[in-house]
């Protein structure tokens, strides 16, 4: 980064999330270097006020920081997908249960919740489940299966 800098390279951070508690931390014990590392940067894009407030009390130029918002739900979606989305609600035809970026920790709560709804429900809805980490699929699937 330094050497692009040089160079006169803008430097942009995206998704800019300096913490509540990195910037408690930094400000408590007087560590003000990260402040003077943020400010090397010609733009830093961040998802809330909140986030880009933290860069500006490290004081970096309130000009270089901007909020941009929450991208990912911003994104506009295509006709030809909610066309897709349509024919395989209607080839589906029951309900999804989503459970995304769930972690180990959670897996056996949640394991024991489906086994519950399976039998409370008439029909069960179609489960799609996606960890955060893709290591854990085949160790969710194996337990899934033995809980019925």
């Amino acid at each position: 980064m330094i050497r692009a800098i040089l160079r006169r390279i803008p430097v942009v951070k995206i998704n800019g999330n300096y913490t509540a508690q990195g910037f408690e931390k930094d400000f408590a014990a007087k560590r003000l270097w990260r402040g003077k590392f943020w400010r090397l940067f010609t733009l830093i894009l961040t998802k809330s006020d909140e986030r880009a407030a933290r860069y500006i009390a490290a004081r970096v130029q309130k000009a270089r920081v901007k909020n941009l918002g929450e991208l990912k739900f911003e994104l506009p979606v295509h006709d030809d997908l909610k066309t897709a989305g349509e024919a395989l609600r209607v080839q589906i035809n029951r309900q999804v249960l989503t459970i995304a970026s769930s972690v180990e920790a959670e897996e056996e709560a949640l394991l024991e919740t489906l086994a519950q709804m399976k039998s409370e429900l008439a029909q069960m809805p179609l489960v799609i489940w996606a960890p955060r980490s893709p290591q854990r699929f085949e160790n969710i699937s194996e337990n899934a299966r033995k809980k019925g």
